[in-house]
């Protein structure tokens, strides 16, 4: 995942420099969101790269399932 994400927040901060204001959306795959330390590297990548938080979308497959809802609950806190 990190890898994708650091590939795609690169894109972003070099399509910045010609201008165009775009938005990344990125899949999680829900057993990502029981990781704890998500958040820290997603806001690490986002750091890397210059590229403001909002400009980011994570989405999640409708077919994801979620098997630790408390662990999820709190990435996606961790994570807004």
């Amino acid at each position: 995942f990190v890898h994708v994400l650091d590939d795609g927040l690169s894109r972003l901060s070099e399509w910045d420099e010609i201008g165009l204001g775009l938005r990344l959306a990125v899949n999680l795959h829900a057993g990502a969101l029981a990781d704890p330390s998500l958040a820290n590297r997603v806001g690490d990548a986002l750091a890397r790269h210059g590229v403001p938080g909002e400009r980011l979308l994570l989405e999640l497959g409708e077919g994801s399932a979620i098997d630790d809802f408390e662990r999820a609950d709190l990435s996606i806190a961790a994570l807004r």
